[in-house]
């Protein structure tokens, strides 16, 4: 039924295709499209080794042994709705030679299409509207060419003005890391300060090391880096504190919230109505006895030792509605990923219960965001995000209440049962510890955790600690509650699945990838 299906229309469904239709189509039709997908996704790196390129055979494996299922339901059909009994489908035959191409030539990747698709435009069109429709060859030519010079001359004078030395030597190999190099000769102080320079021996490097806002060729849209813009604002001294753009200080994430606050200092009291949070005052009052006990990284659970009659330092909030968050790459640490943002509205008329976005957020001090996967994380439902209104007097913040935070609901990860026997000789049967994830889906399963009264479990997160956005898709068994709506199924819902097909950074994440280091 869709009309001028788009390429954007074709990724939007490859994102969520899988974790939608779970549990509405037989398990084993489930398993050899999520194979597919897993396919595509899993050859997508921009590196390889031996075993990320067995993850994509594996994949295509377990859909052949599957693929029958989806002829035996009738679901291969041809535009007039008769069924095709056959798979005689070019591209299937294709995804035959994509693992031994990679293994001879590298990634897929450097064979697309959509660059020479659109050079045309970068190439041709572009510089003929910047001519005046004569002699268009030599006026295109003419164009190129002076663009070239400008991003070279970009180039050398951004490498000038970050001091850098870019060679190789014996003492200094291409895989060395950047050293501070003094030029030998006479001079002190200032002169011999500034004969200093940075030395260099690959293009990776390179881009690491140059903080210009250049932009050296490709989109022309540069993309936001808020860990370069949280350099700026800390080196200002007049930046509202706490300060609105941050990182969480071992490089992982970056934060990014609007200047001013939704709600300007707001009661405490009044905030909790607002968000409908009754243990708030409980919760913050918990937060600041672990911070008075030395506790630098927070979880959300354990006993509740504050309550609604609890005596805080301070009596007011501000609260913002959402935050941008933005991480570094999977495979390749020096590049920033695509920034995410993270809503928390309260209660109104569209949003009955409120609009609470997942997130993940770091629990344990030795785990590192994206290498570390899953371990030493945990999944929450973010409610509220706020910081302290600091009083005018003292001058000095409320020790602990110097940053920024949010209000969490916890949501536990369910082990999953092994699939039946019958599935033992699949590709994938156990690829996972203890099946953690649902294999059908190959997404893990989350419930939402509750305290014994029946209440969601919550407690106060430092904003620092969120590690990337949460995908969390209603996982439906049986026949949908008839009061779902896109407004209100987180709330109506208890068990999510992560969807780890949310993009390209995601996938390898969650699904073990191997990093590949050394290639």
């Amino acid at each position: 039924m869709l009309k001028q299906v788009t390429g954007k229309t074709h990724r939007d469904l490859q994102r969520h295709l899988i974790t939608l239709i779970a549990g509405a189509v037989p398990s084993q039709f489930l398993v050899a499209l999520r194979a597919l997908t897993d396919f595509r996704y899993a050859g997508k790196p921009s590196r390889f080794n031996d075993s990320t390129s067995a993850r994509m055979q594996l994949a295509l494996d377990e859909f052949h042994a599957c693929k029958g299922e989806v002829t035996d339901i009738g679901a291969r059909v041809n535009p007039k709705g008769e069924p095709i009994e056959n798979w005689h489908i070019p591209k299937l035959e294709f995804m035959q030679s994509v693992v031994p191409s990679i293994v001879a030539s590298g990634p897929v990747s450097q064979w697309t299409a959509d660059v020479t698709e659109h050079a045309h435009i970068t190439q041709v069109k572009e510089p003929a509207r910047a001519g005046n429709n004569k002699d268009y060859e030599a006026q295109i030519v003419r164009h190129l060419d002076m663009l070239a010079r400008l991003r070279s001359f970009d180039l050398m004078t951004a490498m000038k003005e970050a001091k850098v030395d870019f060679r190789v030597t014996e003492e200094h190999p291409t895989d060395a890391e950047p050293v501070d190099f003094e030029p030998e000769g006479e001079g002190e102080g200032e002169d011999r300060e500034e004969a200093r320079c940075t030395l260099l021996s690959s293009s990776a490097q390179l881009i690491a090391q140059l903080n210009s806002g250049a932009k050296f060729g490709g989109a022309k849209r540069r993309k936001a880096d808020l860990f370069y813009r949280s350099l700026s604002v800390a080196q200002n001294p007049d930046a509202l504190l706490p300060h609105r753009t941050f990182t969480d200080g071992s490089g992982c994430t970056a934060f990014h919230l609007i200047r001013d606050p939704d709600y300007k200092t707001l009661d405490v009291d009044e905030a909790a109505r607002l968000f409908r949070l009754p243990d708030l005052v409980g919760s913050l009052k918990d937060y600041m006895d672990r911070f008075t006990q030395g506790t630098e990284t927070f979880t959300v659970g354990g006993r509740r030792s504050g309550g609604l009659n609890s005596n805080l330092p301070f009596s007011h909030v501000k609260i913002w509605s959402k935050v941008v968050l933005q991480g570094k790459q999977y495979f390749d640490m020096d590049l920033v990923t695509e920034p995410y943002t993270i809503s928390a509205l309260p209660p109104d008329d569209k949003w009955v219960y409120g609009r609470q976005d997942g997130a993940i957020i770091n629990i344990s001090s030795d785990a590192c965001w994206p290498r570390s996967s899953m371990h030493g994380h945990s999944v929450v439902a973010v409610k509220m995000i706020f910081t302290v209104a600091q009083p005018r007097k003292p001058a000095k913040p409320i020790p602990g209440t110097h940053r920024f935070f949010a209000y969490c609901e916890r949501f536990d990860v369910v082990a999953q049962e092994p699939p039946p026997p019958e599935y033992a000789h699949l590709p994938l049967y156990s690829a996972w510890d203890n099946h953690s994830p649902d294999y059908y889906t190959g997404c893990y399963v989350l419930k939402r955790a509750r305290r014994s009264n029946g209440e969601p479990l919550g407690d106060i997160i430092p904003l620092v600690q969120f590690r990337a956005v949460a995908d969390l898709i209603p996982h439906i068994r049986g026949k949908a509650n008839r009061q779902f709506s896109p407004f209100t199924s987180f709330h109506l819902n208890d068990e999510f699945l992560l969807n780890k097909y949310l993009d390209d950074e995601t996938y390898p994440i969650l699904e073990h990838t191997d990093p590949c280091l050394t290639v």
